[in-house]
């Protein structure tokens, strides 16, 4: 016999070690609470009980009707403790104590719950038809002899105890299900009905009275989801019916509240809502969405998602009473989903109110009509002992939760007001993962408010259910039991569970407890400052990572090639009914409206991977695609098209765009490196490029192999009219440019060409991405020149206004300095040295009196005052145009031949006075920056530092007239700049034809720089003729004038006037400049001849300018000529010689063009392209062994001879009428000359009365 309770004992073990859960609680010890039991006199007290050793070994359930009978088998435990006795004044004692309950077959207890009182088919009432234990009670009691002769009675006290205690435990259980139980049955049904009829049901059973006093602390009198969601959320306090009246106050506060909507977003004009509701509802929309999830998971109905290795879940559960300590680890297996591809409706983010927000989503199509979630999870028990602190027992379960329902759908709207200077905001992703809940709540005017939710479902699909999937009797008998107590709910409730949840989720008061909540967690607060976010991120994160096996070769990768897999076996993808697009962005106010986005043929593709990662190499990823060619059982390439209309401007289209892939392989494998901790201080929103390329540490090509069996194809078919091919187009109209695109694609196909070709395109990408801190001129509204001069731009008004401020101040001063010149000299206007060598500066000689010529005007102030105000505004001028304002901007645009504009861009280059000459630096030539500067610059400065030396002072007073003379001169020289630009203009300004019967053109125009510089001339020179015209002058006019000049001098005049109007029209209408463009531009312009006819096309204001100082100026010399052969006005003949030597461009154009231009020309125009797109032009001189752009200018010898001819005779003209070549002769007194040396005194002035 002792054998076999071995054998027994061994056996049993063994089955507990089999069973998780039993070997758990078999090594589990608890305290019990002391027990004090006072009878017949005698208080008899358990203390310090301590049980363990607890076993059962099955747990049986059944549904019956309305009801469930639970059965627990096996139940064994062992307790031990303390007594001690005392009563009848000498009855006392104390010793220990052992209560043990054999676990057997027979050791059992049995509970039956039935539903009763039938409405409806719902149970109002719970009873209690079953209760009943069978349990093998042993107890024990040591200590001195009188123990012993208690122990011989301790069968019959187990048995008594025994059966008092399971009649004292049926019987509170039944009162329990009738009172309690079924009060709470009768609560939840009210939940589960319509409030009308649970209310008039609840009276007819006579169920709705108050529960009586001394009630359970859990009931609750419930009258609707209202009451229910009011007592989980505030309890049964004194309040709790005036609930309903404080949520509707509380609405109606908020809604007062958002009257006033100053300063926040208006989400129905929102462009970046917008843009997301396009994209997600139009263009990839539940129907794609599904499609692509299909793709993934090839077609299968469950998606399996495996969970994170770290806990879901840890929690502590602390038991004094039992002097234990529970520890619960929670992990998420894996998630599964049904009916993932099933989604019917799907908007995450709408507008309906310029402050409400709408999430929508839905589930059920005819292919996939249920939706299904499942969680597989395990849980790890640790059992720890307060006193000690050691672990008592661990155990480690998994199981599984499934349920699925019929079409579910939620709806929620709520109101979200956005400060609008904080949206879309520049918050880092470092701030909102440190910090989230402060950051997203610092862009709000106040916390976010739900007005309505809506949840539905048709039915439970499938009913929730329990798996267990650890092995052990337990296990699966709680899991049974579960799934028992689900079907008898879905037995009862299922037809009223989606109504009843409909109805939850829309009460308002479950609406008013979530806004209260969200008033309390969602208030606006402070964001985390970036820096200290940025360094959180640092203190946790490694900067870099580069370990993409875990990444791209987990469960995701199987999604990935599936989804590849998918799009190409569908060989014909369609994206189509767009929607409203939003507005993009383009030139000319453009409009793009798209129909179709189509992918046909993609089964010529045999294989596409995407990011593969390699085992060599953590960091490497690669990526694949083969396409097949073109065969005779399949004559089709993978194709990619859009139907769509585009307008801009004046130009329209409408039609099909199409791009046929090349045949054969690409195989790349890059080196890819994360940076963590730049990506984390990435601003938040970034651009698309931005978002991708800023964060990578690395991304190095390592390998290529790129094998094309032919080229791919673009077509263009318009919707009315042939079909059109631009690459055939463009390699027709220039053949040279379609060869270095071959040369190019061979060098990218290689691993040195894919390297720099993604290295130049990404530093392009990072450049746009940085965000750097304003400059301190950019700051005080500088902008900057392509080489880095500032400037301003020149509709600021305030620099005009500013500008004409201190030409009024400096004109004052110069004319207030003349009245001081008078103020200061004693003598009177009689008396005053007024001769052309006087003491007195100029200035004040003018303010004496009237000139004597009476051209000048008849009021001497205001002469003085023109004079003053002259040599400022062509000071001031001068210093806004070479020192503050743009001089000069290279543009292009795309328009078709027809004339309509598609793109125009006319600052794509733009240059400042010193920038220009920086840019004949860089070009190699610094004769010509020197020029450049000395022309414009140095010359304007000086001729104003004569001028102002001759008007203010009395300096070199004998020199006066010379001084003048050099000064004018020098004031001429600023002309040359219309040389310089005019031609640069010109041979730069091409019209390149282009495929679709569309031209680009080049051009460079003038900024407001140049106009300031040619009125800065305009104002010099007149200042300067003035202050000659006002000089006292002793000699006698030109005979010319008269009309008594030598029969010589008159033929040399008008042969040299016939002779410049010729060499003027030959320059004019012939060819002068010959000009070749090498590099790859050179592919697409040809070399070209220039006549002077195309100086100015691309700027109206230089054509006329070129056309007043290069043709109206030398006929001005030939009316001067005319007007002076007939004698009758020799005055006006003598002014227009005067204007017209000093504003004509002849003399200055020919030596600059001939002197500075053809030199200059081409280091000008090749550095600023260089300079412009440098990674560029790197690439195609690595690739193709040519520079973007080259220019070689020479002379046309018609056009140059006729340019030489017009400047010679120009200048004999000049030599006569200015100069007086040929009229003086020595020792001979004309009579003019004679009458003004009788005259007495030789002064110019006489004196203002």
């Amino acid at each position: 016999r002792m054998l076999a309770r071995c054998m027994l004992f061994a056996a049993a073990m063994a089955a507990s070690f089999d069973d998780p859960l039993a070997q758990w609680l078999d090594s589990l010890k608890f305290k019990l609470q002391d027990v004090t039991q006072e009878k017949a006199g005698i208080t008899f007290k358990v203390s310090n009980l301590v049980c363990q050793n607890l076993q059962l070994s099955d747990i049986k359930s059944a549904v019956q009707d309305v009801g469930m009978s639970i059965t627990l088998e096996g139940i064994g435990i062992v307790c031990n403790g303390h007594f001690d006795y005392h009563g009848l004044a000498i009855v006392s004692g104390s010793g220990d104590l052992q209560a043990v309950v054999k676990s057997s077959s027979s050791s059992s207890a049995t509970v039956a719950l039935h539903g009763t009182n039938m409405a409806q088919n719902l149970p109002w009432a719970v009873e209690a038809t079953s209760c009943d234990a069978n349990l093998d009670l042993v107890l024990t009691l040591s200590g001195s002899i009188i123990y012993d002769v208690i122990n011989i009675f301790k069968t019959p006290v187990s048995a008594l105890i025994k059966h008092q205690a399971i009649a004292q435990a049926c019987t509170q259980l039944k009162e329990m299900a009738a009172g309690q139980l079924s009060q709470k049955l009768a609560d939840f049904n009210r939940l589960m009905l319509p409030s009308d009829d649970g209310e008039f049901l609840l009276k007819s059973a006579g169920l709705a009275a108050q529960p009586e006093a001394g009630a359970p602390w859990f009931h609750v009198a419930m009258e609707s989801f209202e009451d229910f969601v009011e007592d989980v959320a505030h309890g049964d306090g004194p309040t709790a019916h005036n609930a309903g009246s404080e949520g509707n106050l509380f609405l109606a506060e908020r809604r007062l509240k958002a009257v006033s909507n100053d300063g926040t977003v208006d989400w129905t004009h929102d462009e970046t809502l917008k843009w997301i509701s396009w994209l997600v509802d139009d263009v990839i929309g539940p129907e794609r969405l599904d499609q692509a999830v299909s793709w993934a998971v090839k077609g299968n109905e469950t998606v399996i998602i495996p969970g994170p290795a770290n806990p879901l879940m840890t929690t502590t559960v602390k038991q004094p009473d039992a002097g234990l300590e529970l520890r619960v680890t929670a992990f998420l297996k894996s998630a599964s989903i049904e009916g993932a591809d099933g989604m019917s409706d799907f908007s995450p983010v709408a507008a309906v109110g310029p402050n409400d927000l709408r999430f929508k989503v839905s589930w059920g199509t005819a292919k996939r009509p249920a939706f299904g979630l499942g969680v597989d999870v395990k849980v790890q028990v640790e059992a720890v002992d307060l006193a000690s602190g050691k672990s008592q027992a661990a155990m480690e379960q998994e199981m599984s939760l499934h349920l699925a329902v019929l079409s579910p759908s939620l709806e929620v709207q709520g109101e979200v007001q956005v400060l609008a200077r904080e949206w879309p905001g520049t918050r880092s992703l470092a701030q909102l993962m440190v910090a989230p809940k402060q950051c997203l709540t610092s862009m709000l005017k106040q916390a976010p408010l739900l007005k309505s939710v809506q949840m539905k479902f048709q039915q439970l699909a499938a009913p929730l259910s329990f798996v267990t999937h650890t092995q052990g009797q337990l296990e699966n008998a709680l899991a049974n039991l579960l799934n028992n107590g689900v079907g008898l709910f879905n037995q009862v409730y299922q037809p009223l569970l989606p109504g009843a949840i409909q109805r939850f989720a829309g009460s308002q008061k479950l609406i008013q407890t979530v806004n209260s909540q969200l008033s309390q967690q969602m208030k606006p607060q402070t964001c985390i400052d970036p820096a200290l976010a940025s360094q959180q991120v640092r203190n946790v994160f490694p900067q870099y990572y580069g370990d993409w096996p875990p990444v791209f070769g987990s469960w995701m990768r199987q999604w990935i090639d599936n989804f590849f897999d998918g799009f190409i076996a569908s060989n014909t993808s369609v994206l189509e009914d767009f929607g409203a697009m939003p507005k993009v962005p383009l030139p000319l106010d453009g409009k793009v409206a798209l129909r179709q986005l189509i992918a046909t043929g993609l089964d010529q593709v045999s294989q596409l991977r995407v990011a593969l990662p390699t085992a060599d190499h953590p960091s490497w990823l690669e990526n694949k695609a083969v396409a097949k060619c073109p065969t005779n059982q399949a004559p089709w390439r993978p194709t990619f098209a859009v139907n769509g209309s585009v307008a801009a401007g004046n130009f329209g289209g409408d039609g099909l765009v199409s791009l046929e892939m090349p045949c054969g392989t690409l195989d790349a494998e890059v080196d890819v490196v994360v940076d963590f901790w730049h990506l984390m201080d990435l601003q938040i929103p970034p651009t698309m490029t931005c978002a991708m390329m800023s964060p990578l540490a690395k991304l190095d090509i390592k390998k290529v192999n790129a094998t094309w069996g032919g080229s791919g194809r673009v077509k263009v078919q318009p919707k009315d009219g042939p079909a059109q091919y631009p690459v055939e187009q463009m390699c027709t109209l220039h053949p040279d440019a379609c060869k270095l695109a071959d040369e190019m694609r061979e060098y990218v196909s290689s691993t040195e060409g894919a390297t720099r070709l993604y290295h130049m395109a990404r530093d392009k990408v990072l450049s746009k991405c940085t965000n750097p801190q304003l400059s301190a001129e950019q700051e005080e509204g500088l902008q900057k020149d392509q080489l880095g001069y500032t400037y301003v731009e020149p509709d600021d008004y305030k620099v005009w206004l500013g500008s004409s401020v201190v030409i009024l101040v400096l004109a004052a001063t110069y004319t207030f300095a003349a009245s001081l010149g008078r103020l200061v000299n004693p003598d009177t206007c009689e008396s005053a040295d007024l001769s052309p060598t006087s003491s007195l500066p100029l200035a004040t000689i003018c303010w004496y009196g009237t000139p004597a010529s009476r051209s000048v005007g008849g009021i001497p102030k205001i002469s003085t005052f023109v004079a003053s105000t002259l040599m400022a505004a062509g000071l001031v001028a001068r210093i806004l145009a070479c020192f503050w304002l743009p001089f000069a901007s290279a543009g292009v645009s795309i328009e078709q031949k027809t004339g309509g504009t598609i793109f125009k861009d006319e600052t794509l280059l733009q240059y400042t006075f010193f920038g220009i000459g920086e840019q004949f630096y860089l070009g190699g030539s610094l004769y010509c920056q020197i020029l450049w500067f000395f022309m414009s610059l140095v010359s304007a400065l000086t001729c104003h530092a004569i001028l102002l030396l001759v008007w203010l002072t009395s300096f070199l007073a004998s020199q006066r007239r010379k001084l003048l003379m050099t000064a004018l001169v020098l004031g001429r020289f600023a002309l040359s700049e219309a040389e310089t630009t005019g031609n640069t203009a010109m041979v730069l300004g091409n019209a390149v034809p282009m495929p679709l019967g569309l031209v680009q053109k080049m051009f460079l125009g003038l900024e407001a720089g140049a106009y300031t510089s040619w009125f800065a001339t305009a104002c010099t020179v007149s200042a300067n003729l003035l202050l000659l015209k006002i000089l006292p002058r002793p000699v006698a006019p030109k005979e010319w004038a008269s009309g008594e000049a030598p029969r010589f001098i008159t033929i040399v005049q008008a042969v040299n006037s016939v002779m410049m109007v010729a060499g003027i029209c030959v320059w004019y209408f012939c060819d002068f400049m010959h000009a070749e463009t090498g590099g790859i531009a050179g592919a697409l312009i040809p070399p070209a001849n220039y006549s002077g006819s195309g100086l100015g096309k691309s700027d109206l204001g230089l054509r006329v300018f070129i056309i007043l100082t290069a043709g109206v100026c030398p006929l001005m010399h030939i009316a001067a000529f005319v007007l002076g052969w007939t004698g009758k006005a020799p005055k006006v003949a003598r002014g227009l010689a005067a204007v017209a030597t000093s504003f004509c461009l002849l003399d200055l154009f020919t030596i600059g063009y001939l002197a500075t231009f053809l030199e200059g020309v081409n280091g000008f125009a090749s550095s600023a392209v260089h300079d412009f797109a440098k990674p560029l032009c790197e690439l195609s001189q690595e690739a193709l062994g040519k520079d973007c752009l080259t220019m070689t200018a020479s002379v046309v010898p018609l056009g140059t001879v006729g340019l030489l001819v017009a400047t010679a005779a120009w200048s004999a003209l000049a030599a006569v009428q200015v100069l007086g070549f040929g009229q003086k002769r020595v020792g001979e007194v004309t009579p003019l000359q004679a009458e003004l040396r009788a005259a007495e005194p030789p002064s110019f002035q006489e004196c203002d009365a």
